[in-house]
């Protein structure tokens, strides 16, 4: 994972937790966040769909 990756993943789990959003997408960055490396975990690509998807919900874009 890039540093860009890393970054862009924290600022979505940020955002949720200020606006108290906790959904399967929002989990799928944190278990992704917390376990990195670990097989048993998200892997990036589904991370990184998760934090689009729930980025394009807050911004209207994916109801």
């Amino acid at each position: 994972m890039t540093e860009t990756d890393r970054i862009f993943l924290n600022k979505v789990f940020e955002r949720a937790l200020e606006r108290g959003d906790y959904d399967d997408d929002v989990a799928t960055i944190a278990q992704f966040l917390d376990r990195e490396g670990n097989p048993e975990g998200p892997t990036l690509t589904q991370a990184m769909r998760a934090a689009g998807t729930y980025s394009g919900r807050v911004a209207g874009v994916n109801p």
